[in-house]
């Protein structure tokens, strides 16, 4: 631990598995709240932590209310730049629920992944139009000058602005690196990213008990999806809903891999003596 301050904690990760520290700051934050009715834990000298919907689903398991956030090396431009200097920084929140779904918000602040370009890339095919800009700061439709460039951020200036703030919350006031100073972890392997994360966690029985608010949180939730439809709309969904259904599909049918993401996976099997097929067999 960094520092120690009642139910403001700063952790210090020592640039280990990003997933390990993670979760260790997860576990402070909710333990604090738990004692404190909220907690709120920084952490310092991490790596990627992996999806924020893991902690918001471990949290809402003890009818707590989570919100994380956490920075990511250069790859959008500011509002009105040409060069990367923040990362697709993403933050998640998660509500517990009764019978319904629980809500979970879990985005990055980028129009779209850079992964999906990467993959446009590979295949040769081209990406949509707002999706990223070239290295001279154009618009592109093409995948290799968008990965020479920079993606865009999600609402324009708006989102380049909850990107910048996640930045100064997880990045410049926990220590940690932030904008230029978080190194990427695509191109260099040699230094330890030194990202940041911020935890803050919510008691909600410390405002009403948690029965009450989970059929509050129903209510709201059915009259959401009762509202009146666009034409051409089936279903008023709410955020987390389409994940939780592809887990259910995934978890009955699995889940299906590109062919040159499956060699890839097999050719690290095989480096260190383990067969892929056999794994997913089971």
């Amino acid at each position: 631990m960094a520092a120690e301050h009642g139910s403001v904690l700063l952790l210090d990760g020592n640039n280990q598995f990003g997933s390990v520290v993670g979760s260790e700051a997860l576990e402070l934050a909710m333990e604090r709240a738990e004692l404190n009715g909220a907690a709120v834990v920084g952490v310092k000298g991490s790596n990627h932590f992996g999806t924020g919907a893991y902690y918001a689903l471990k949290a809402i398991e003890r009818n707590l209310i989570l919100l994380v956030m956490s920075n990511a090396s250069q790859t959008m431009p500011p509002t009105g730049g040409v060069r990367p200097f923040i990362g697709t920084n993403p933050l998640c929140i998660g509500v517990p629920a009764g019978e319904e779904n629980p809500f979970i918000l879990d985005m990055a602040t980028s129009v779209v992944a850079r992964g999906k370009i990467i993959v446009a890339a590979q295949k040769g095919e081209p990406i949509p139009l707002g999706w990223a800009i070239d290295k001279e700061g154009n618009p592109t439709t093409d995948a290799e000058a968008a990965l020479e460039g920079s993606v865009l951020p999600v609402g324009g200036a708006k989102g380049y602005a909850i990107s910048m703030f996640i930045d100064i919350l997880s990045g410049v006031l926990t220590g940690a690196g932030y904008g230029q100073y978080v190194n990427n972890m695509y191109e260099n392997w040699e230094e330890p990213q030194n990202v940041g994360h911020f935890f803050i966690a919510i008691d909600i029985s410390r405002f009403m008990p948690i029965e009450q608010f989970k059929r509050r949180v129903d209510q709201y939730i059915r009259q959401i999806k009762s509202e009146p439809r666009a034409p051409g709309v089936n279903e008023i969904l709410v955020p987390g809903e389409i994940e939780r259904r592809q887990t259910e599909y995934r978890k009955r049918h699995g889940i299906e891999l590109p062919p040159k993401v499956a060699e890839e996976l097999r050719g690290i099997g095989r480096k260190y003596g383990l067969e892929l097929d056999e794994a997913a067999a089971g």
